[in-house]
């Protein structure tokens, strides 16, 4: 599809809740398909991050995903039997809400598999956050995906009403590299963010000539990127090709003009010094199930890289139907502090000194996040 090309969508809302225009609310938007394993612990993780509502494109569950929002009081549902892959694996779906829903606000993107965290995310909630973007001049944050899994089998990692996905899925990978991304000046425009990452445990086990020979790689992909814009062709075998993406802008301010050029990549904006992650859950006991599902559904079959990884995917449980990602080198995931110690995220000075002081209740975003205000100690007030 080429760029900037908008395939006309059909979304039907079928809740009857107010939609309030509150520019203090924080607003989720998500596109959900068969996630009910997951979905309930992903809302309740961004709640208590602080977001006040909850917009949800559903294209076609049938496993009581929209019986589920639908019963939340801070859940807004729209419906479609579009095609996820032709709207950009839901780019497109979020483009539309948030024009019409997340103009002015601070918006979050998520999957129903994803929860996001910054430095400090376990005191200072969302509300904190864009006061800070909003301070340091920053339309939004980067964040990037880090796959987290459970102690053995994939088949194993089951997420219960009861358990928390951290608590079937508390391991990951450490290693990821940040590389400048590069492009062909004159045959391409450059992407938006500048940079990439790579890493983790697909990486490592899915893509193996990948993890080992990246910057050779990396020389091949350019070489093979001018020859399919002139031939139309990939001189790759699949081996070859790239990895996952593993980087997205899921917090921003949503202003005219901005849009989601694919789920990775919004229009250029000045991002924060601080970053982010998203803890990614894509490896519980149904995970077989649902790569072959994918793999079985007609829309699918047409899109060649996300099949190709599937395919790999479904190879090797099928291989070995104990297969897990763990081993020696894996981390238990602790905290956000954690993962700016392994340079998994960024903590900037600003942002570190308005958390201490908020910590101290002397300094707080007012109800418009834009306006400060700056308050004395009490001991220093009675001086």
């Amino acid at each position: 599809m080429p760029k900037h090309e908008i395939r006309v969508h059909t979304l039907v809302r079928v809740d009857g809740r107010p939609i309030t225009d509150n520019k203090n609310e924080i607003r989720a938007f998500m596109t959900v398909r068969d996630e009910i394993s997951r979905l309930p612990h992903t809302i309740e993780h961004h709640r208590k991050l602080g977001v006040t509502r909850f917009l949800v494109v559903d294209n076609g569950s049938s496993d009581g995903c929209k019986e589920f929002l639908l019963a939340q009081p801070d859940c807004h549902v729209f419906t479609t039997a579009n095609s996820h892959s032709e709207s950009g694996y839901g780019a497109e779906w979020w483009n539309a809400l948030l024009n019409e829903y997340g103009a002015n606000h601070w918006c979050l993107t998520v999957d129903a598999d994803e929860w996001f965290v910054y430095p400090g995310y376990e005191k200072q909630p969302l509300t904190v956050l864009a006061g800070y973007l909003e301070r340091s001049g920053a339309q939004g944050m980067f964040a990037f995906l880090l796959d987290m899994y459970g102690s053995g089998a994939i088949a194993e990692s089951t997420a219960e009403s009861e358990r928390s996905l951290l608590d079937a899925c508390r391991y990951f990978d450490r290693d990821y590299t940040w590389h400048r991304r590069f492009y062909l000046p004159g045959l391409q425009g450059s992407e938006f963010p500048p940079y990439e990452v790579f890493g983790g445990p697909r990486l490592r086990i899915m893509f193996p000539l990948l993890h080992r020979h990246y910057y050779l790689l990396q020389a091949m992909w350019l070489i093979a990127a001018y020859t399919h814009l002139l031939t139309g062709k990939t001189p790759l075998p699949r081996a070859l090709r790239p990895a996952p993406r593993l980087w997205k802008i899921p917090f921003l301010h949503w202003r005219p003009g901005t849009r989601y050029e694919n789920v990775h990549s919004t229009t250029p904006i000045k991002l924060s010094d601080t970053t982010g992650a998203l803890l990614h859950f894509k490896f519980l006991q149904d995970f077989y199930m649902r790569v072959s599902a994918e793999l079985n559904r007609k829309e699918q079959r047409a899109t060649g890289v996300w099949a190709e990884e599937l395919g790999r995917y479904r190879a090797k449980l099928q291989q070995d139907p104990t297969f897990g990602f763990r081993f020696p080198g894996s981390v238990e995931y602790e905290g956000s502090e954690q993962l700016v110690r392994l340079g998994l995220m960024k903590d900037d000075k600003v942002w570190r000194q308005l958390r201490e002081m908020a910590d101290m209740a002397t300094w707080v975003p007012t109800a418009a996040f834009g306006s400060r205000v700056l308050s004395q100690p009490a001991a220093e007030e009675s001086r």
